[in-house]
């Protein structure tokens, strides 16, 4: 029996209820065909801010769907999400382009301060006539002769309650009030300066393009995203998402792409692969994919605990909140002491449940709880961490970090990294900050290449860390990982590698040029062997450091490996 097809064409004024009728009458499995062709959706109702909307187009419980989109392009109005699909199965989305009018960010010239108001002007570029009265949440540098960001930035408060609107002027410049200097977030209390380029960003988190929440067997393919107010593409708690040929990238002649990453997933399993892509000028990474750190607030009984979420908010939150819930035979890795993300032991989900009142989870393990475990004690879900593959694909030009990996069975290759403000790759947890889990195990990276990147955030293009109140974790947080047959190019920021708290670790083949010493270096690590590293030893080139295990660190140096 054939899938049921509709077909539609762009309408003036808002296409998002057009496209969401479509959708609803497909629920049970069909194609959408886009006529070529502009589609603007507008968002939907007003949230209680009175400045951002709904998401445009948000749908539950599709089977087995798929977008045709021949080319068309669609527009959001306004600062709105466009997709969010939840408890959908078999979601296709292909060969159409995302925009926005007017752009979430103005980029332009500074051309005059206004000191005793912490403001300054714009000659505005991109576009050249943007609207007036938009708030200003964070301000960036650009350097529009090398195409990228960076050396000059601030976050506003990261959020719009202290931020104040710009104000278009007689002579066409839009006068930006930076507000709030060495608040949260804020690089640099100081006005950028006269004649130099910003881009300031209206919205930066948010309102995303393409959000799969709880969804199964998603696929993008051929999919361009030139501008969104916060991320092109969020998976969370979804399983097996593949992503071909998807392009964030500025539209011809602009300078930002997404205000925010270009691709962020969370608690996801199965499956995560990425290939042929590109990914430049957005204003944080490219792509981020890690779970979440809980954190036990009581011991119920012997098999059973309550738990809210580890990280609170950052910038809002004064109090916990409810950690995601697992499922039934999940392994949940704990720790906790002065090395709360080194694993201690992994436990079985027999049953869990919300309890909304308190905020927490309350999980009941299979086996007997042991002794040292109660309040504090770290927990993560090893089984709502995906496996990774990322293939030739290209990031540029963005501020932040290329690919941050909080995942296990990793293998990125054939990838390039260019003039990124940061990383191009972190391989990464804490318990700091963030408290996004969980220690990288089987990772591999082979065949990519690192230019001219950490010229302003510094650092290394392979970042391997875990950070603990104080410093740095012991060795084993971070296990097997090669990382070979990789080119760097001109690293502007320190060491190329750095390996930290790490276990079974393989460098070999790794070309360097243009690197100042050390290329390599090892902190609170053990077991790190490094083949091919011409005339570097340990003390030249290559630098130890820390807790590491000096006496499980091998170097043959038996191939020319740097000039």
């Amino acid at each position: 029996m054939p899938l049921h097809m509709i077909e539609i064409k762009p309408i003036e004024g808002d296409n998002s209820a057009t496209i969401l009728a479509a959708l609803h009458e497909l629920r049970d499995g069909g194609r959408l065909v886009l006529a070529r062709g502009r589609y603007r959706c507008r968002g939907g109702a007003l949230q209680k801010n009175g400045r951002t909307r709904e998401p445009s187009v948000a749908v539950q419980n599709l089977k087995r769907v798929t977008i045709e989109g021949n080319g068309a392009t669609l527009v959001g109005q306004d600062i709105a999400g466009l997709f969010h699909f939840t408890h959908c199965d078999g979601i296709t989305i292909r060969n159409l382009t995302v925009d926005w009018d007017p752009l979430p960010h103005t980029a332009g010239k500074v051309m005059a301060h206004l000191a005793d108001q912490h403001a300054f002007d714009i000659a505005p570029i991109i576009p050249a006539d943007p609207p007036s009265g938009r708030i200003v949440q964070a301000i960036i540098a650009y350097n529009p002769a090398l195409h990228r960001m960076g050396n000059w930035e601030i976050y506003q408060t990261q959020g719009e309650r202290d931020a104040e609107p710009s104000v278009r002027l007689t002579n066409g410049n839009l006068r930006i009030f930076q507000r709030r200097p060495g608040g949260a977030y804020s690089f640099n209390d100081k006005l950028p300066e006269v004649g130099s380029h910003v881009i300031v960003r209206h919205q930066v988190y948010g309102y995303d393009a393409f959000v799969f929440r709880s969804c199964a067997d998603v696929r993008l393919e051929d999919v361009t995203v030139h501008a969104v107010p916060g991320m092109a593409v969020i998976g969370w708690q979804s399983r097996d998402i593949t992503i071909q040929r998807i392009k964030v990238t500025p539209a011809a002649g602009g300078w930002m792409s997404a205000t925010a990453d270009a691709m962020h997933f969370g608690g996801c399993r199965g499956l995560i692969t990425v290939e042929d892509s590109e990914f430049a000028g957005m204003g944080d990474d490219a792509i981020n994919i890690h779970g979440m750190y809980g954190l036990v607030t009581r011991r119920v009984d012997d098999h059973t605990v309550e738990a809210g979420r580890a990280r609170m908010n950052p910038y809002y939150d004064t109090e916990r909140t409810t950690w995601d819930e697992p499922q039934p035979g999940d392994l949940i890795e704990y720790g906790g002491g002065k090395e709360p993300l080194l694993p201690q032991g992994q436990l079985t989900v027999a049953a869990a449940h919300q309890d909304a009142k308190a905020r927490r989870v309350v999980i009941r393990f299979k086996e007997a709880l042991p002794p040292g475990i109660g309040e504090k004690t770290v927990l993560t879900n090893v089984s709502s961490n995906p496996g990774v593959r990322i293939r030739n694909c290209y990031v540029h030009g963005n501020r932040a970090r290329g690919m941050l990996i909080q995942t296990r069975d990793v293998v990125i290759e054939r990838c390039r990294f260019e003039d990124i403000t940061s990383s191009g790759i972190q391989l990464c947890t804490d318990a700091c900050d963030w408290w996004e889990s969980l220690g990288v195990r089987d990772v591999t990276i082979t065949g990519c290449v690192f230019r001219r990147n950490c010229f302003w955030w510094g650092g290394a293009a392979i970042q391997i860390f875990s950070d603990i109140p104080g410093g740095h974790s012991a060795a084993g947080v971070h296990q097997r990982i090669r990382i070979v047959d990789n080119v760097f190019e001109d690293h502007a920021g320190g060491s190329a590698i750095h390996v930290g708290s790490a276990e079974d670790v393989e460098l070999s083949g790794n070309r360097f040029t243009g690197q100042k010493l050390p290329a390599v270096t090892i902190h609170n690590s053990r077991q790190v062997r490094i083949k091919d590293a011409g005339d570097w030893d340990i003390g030249h080139g290559i630098e130890i450091s820390g807790s590491t295990d000096r006496s499980t660190i091998s170097v043959v140096r038996d191939a020319v490996s740097s000039k």
